[in-house]
Order: structure tokens, then C-alpha cells, then sequence
């Protein structure tokens, strides 16, 4: 439909110079002003108003349902308790809020996804491990900003990985490079109940 009205448009607006043919530069100079400013007039608000909708759709996720909040001293006393027992020399979560914003595991899938964080090639030192979290970390706070997300070090620093806090206040890792996502216990099973050295 928008093809043939743009068609309508373009034939119109060429249809009487074209056929006077007086002077036939300045006709056709004068049909493609009068087609521009009936394009930018009609056509072009509804082009931007249709990339704005598309975008809007399809280009980022809805934000995350909030569906609770959480001192960030309460969230602190439940990272380190839930970490620290097993992992004491982790990098500690730095709070920089007071209140974080907490939503379900399931929004956090959503997103996981969505974002192609863990399709960027891996390039060892310039972009590895930690580089993957800290990405990964911007990019949930441009989703929704204030969520119960950050980063650690562990293995005494030689891995970091992404946490999350849910509204249960259940801890879960994620690991940035793959969106291997489990709770936080999961990692004990994968590095073998190995506790990391000073």
C-alpha cells in the first residue's frame, strides 16, 4: 500500500512538466522539489514513525517486570554469606546503591536471549573473561537499570563471572562468554569443590 501510494505521489507530481515540457531542466528540477517536500511533508514522519515502532518491537527487550527491592546492605550480607563460605577471596560485590531493584529468574532469561553478549569473539587478555562481565553488566543496566546484577573474580581472581539476584533472593551465576545460568551451588559442582588458593 505504501508503494502505490508513493507511486501516486511520484506520478502526479511528474505528470504536468513532464508532458508541458517547457523547459525541460527546470520542470524536472522543479518535480523532484515538489516530490522532496511531499515526501518529507507525508511519507517520511510515518517512515520514522514505522523504524521507531520496529525498533521499539524487535530491537531491544521489553524491561524486566520489578517485582520487589532490596537494601543494598541486605544484598551485600546475602552475596557474601551465600559466596564467602566457600569462595573467602573472591573480589567482594562493591555497593553502590542503596536499593537495588530485584525481578525473577525467568526475566533474566529473557534477556540472556536476547543479548549476543556471548556470541563476541573471545580474544585472550583484550577480551576475555572479565572484559565478557563487565559488557555483559552494562548491558542488563541499560535493559533495566538498578536490577541485583554485577560481577566477581573467583578462582582467586583468575575467572569472574556474573551474579544475579532474584526476588527469592536466590544467588545465581552466569557465566557471560556462553549464558550458562545456574545457582550459585552449581559452581562448586563445576570447579570440582576446589576452593581458590591466596
Amino acid at each position: 500500500m505504501k508503494k502505490l501510494i508513493l507511486s501516486l505521489v511520484l506520478a502526479l507530481s511528474l505528470a504536468t512538466p513532464v508532458f508541458a515540457m517547457e523547459k525541460p531542466i527546470n520542470s524536472w528540477t522543479k518535480c523532484i522539489n515538489a516530490f522532496h517536500e511531499m515526501y518529507e511533508t507525508f511519507i517520511a514522519p510515518c517512515d520514522r514513525e514505522w523504524i521507531q515502532y520496529i525498533y521499539n518491537k524487535y530491537g531491544k527487550p521489553e524491561p524486566a517486570k520489578i517485582v520487589g527491592g532490596i537494601d543494598g546492605d541486605v544484598l551485600i550480607d546475602i552475596i557474601t554469606e551465600t559466596i564467602d563460605s566457600e569462595f573467602p577471596y573472591t573480589t567482594r560485590w562493591v555497593k553502590s546503591d542503596k536499593v537495588y531493584r530485584l525481578t525473577t529468574i525467568e526475566e533474566m532469561k529473557r534477556f540472556l536471549e536476547f543479548d549476543d553478549t556471548n556470541e563476541l569473539e573471545y580474544i585472550p587478555e583484550y577480551r576475555d573473561c572479565d572484559d565478557f562481565a563487565r559488557l555483559l553488566r552494562a548491558r542488563v543496566e541499560r535493559w533495566t537499570p538498578g536490577l541485583a546484577f554485577g560481577y566477581i573474580h573467583i578462582k582467586g581472581g583468575s575467572h569472574a563471572v556474573n551474579i544475579f539476584v532474584d526476588v527469592n533472593y536466590d544467588v545465581w551465576y552466569i557465566e557471560p562468554g556462553t549464558d550458562y545460568i545456574k545457582p550459585w551451588d552449581y559452581l562448586l559442582v563445576s570447579m570440582g569443590n576446589r576452593r581458590p588458593t591466596r
